[in-house]
């Protein structure tokens, strides 16, 4: 960021929450998909009608493969997850990394997935260890439906890789499930919206076995 857009990149992380009143990087309210769950570190609000500094930093971590400010935001978000798993008793370097996929037809336009992308710099700053534990399957864009639909697709489209494509070779567990079981996961996402895809891939790791399962994004809507 320029001196200008760096001011005004804190300004949104000062925003109110008009829901708790508390600033948005202080903020842990939840989509309705995540009333039951633990609470969520993200930085900031998106939005996307604004053209804000935020929202056009979301913007470009969407189109453009630009490594430092991936890298800036996984150094802004890192304390926030810190914080969050030391009052859960976890270290960040015990636990495991992952994603949630885009489509393949997303990830051919633009060459690259941001979701990966955020999570790797991420995983660099906590020292944490970085998996693929998911897939997309075929489905229709998230930010195209409405919250019913978003809850259908994600149902249908995000399952547990299976395969273990991209493990590294001479990978240890025959299986996702034996894995993941009895671990601690971090699921890192650029933006959250309902929510529901991310539910999805909480319930997927609860399922395969894994102890304890953490959300954490830079934005929410």
């Amino acid at each position: 960021f320029c001196d200008k857009c760096l001011n005004g990149w804190y300004e949104a992380k000062a925003e109110t929450c008009p829901i708790c009143f508390q600033s948005s990087c202080d903020c842990f309210c939840v989509p309705d998909a995540f009333k039951e769950q633990q609470n969520i570190p993200s930085l900031c609000f998106y939005h996307p009608e604004r053209h804000d500094v935020q929202s056009n930093a979301i913007i470009t971590m969407k189109r453009t493969r630009d490594r430092e400010l991936f890298s800036f935001m996984a150094k802004e978000l890192a304390p926030r997850i810190e914080k969050t798993l030391r009052k859960m008793d976890i270290c960040a370097p015990d636990c495991v990394f992952t994603w949630v996929p885009r489509k393949r037809e997303t990830i051919s336009k633009t060459g690259f997935d941001q979701g990966r992308e955020l999570c790797v710099a991420v995983s660099k700053e906590l020292g944490g260890e970085l998996y693929p534990l998911f897939e997309r399957l075929y489905g229709k864009e998230q930010k195209k439906l409405d919250r019913r639909g978003r809850v259908k697709n994600a149902e249908r489209s995000i399952v547990l890789n299976v395969s273990m494509s991209g493990f590294p070779r001479g990978f240890k567990a025959e299986s996702i499930e034996e894995f993941v079981n009895g671990r601690n996961v971090v699921v890192i996402d650029d933006v959250m919206t309902s929510g529901s895809t991310l539910k999805k891939s909480v319930s997927l790791l609860r399922m395969a076995g894994a102890s304890r399962v953490m959300v954490a994004c830079v934005a929410k809507t």
